[in-house]
């Protein structure tokens, strides 16, 4: 019985020392500051703005290869035509009748390709407008 009793003394203390290295190696850390300082990663501004109101505004960390459309629809809710333009944000519609239609700029510049294919860089200020265009 005596062995048995300092196998499990043993298996008990080393299971506490794996558990004490671990936990100060920073395994069980839920710290995400490492991921957000990773090169694969970029912090990215996202503000809507309804006929001259701003009524969102949010940074975002995305992996660098993000696009602006995946980055929309992973954080709002987001619908498109088939032929996929942007015909609502979180609720806010585009209206034909009205003229008022979503656009979006990135830093305060005009870009000339679609929400899917633009890939923002770090940093970037993206304005999503409902506008009269």
């Amino acid at each position: 019985m005596k062995k048995k009793q300092k196998l499990l003394i043993a298996v008990a203390g080393s299971i506490i020392l794996i558990v004490l290295a671990l936990l100060l190696n920073g395994m069980f850390s839920n710290d995400t500051t490492d991921q957000a300082s990773s090169p694969d990663m970029k912090e990215i501004s996202i503000t809507l703005q309804v006929q001259e109101d701003e009524v969102s505004s949010d940074s975002f960390e995305v992996m660098n290869d993000t696009t602006l459309m995946e980055l929309m629809e992973d954080n709002f809710d987001v619908a498109t035509s088939d032929e996929g333009f942007v015909q609502a944000i979180d609720g806010y519609e585009q209206d034909k009748d009205k003229g008022l239609y979503w656009i979006f700029e990135a830093n305060e510049e005009m870009v000339e390709v679609s929400a899917e294919e633009f890939v923002p860089e770090d940093g970037d200020e993206i304005m999503w407008m409902l506008t009269s265009f």
